[in-house]
């Protein structure tokens, strides 16, 4: 009988930034950088069409760069006011 271990069922946080500052310092710590919103005219339905498409390859097995990384903690930074 295998042993059942639940953190196997639950991914690594998908990292995710529309900021080209984070993106152009951390790309190596990003899953999917859509900044290209800002900085090229991406439209929004198309930056969230990637987001779907690595939502599905993680949900089939594909491993966060958390994962990869093993590391556990995201922080949302947030710049001003917030509502």
């Amino acid at each position: 009988m295998q042993h059942f271990d639940p953190e196997k069922l639950i991914p690594g946080p998908l990292k995710i930034t529309g900021n080209p500052f984070t993106a152009s310092k951390s790309p190596d710590d990003i899953d999917v950088d859509v900044s290209d919103i800002i900085s090229k005219g991406v439209s929004i339905d198309e930056a969230g069409e990637r987001i779907f498409t690595e939502i599905l390859k993680v949900a089939n097995g594909k491993m966060t760069v958390s994962e990869i990384l093993g590391t556990s903690q995201s922080t949302i930074s947030v710049i001003g006011a917030s509502f």
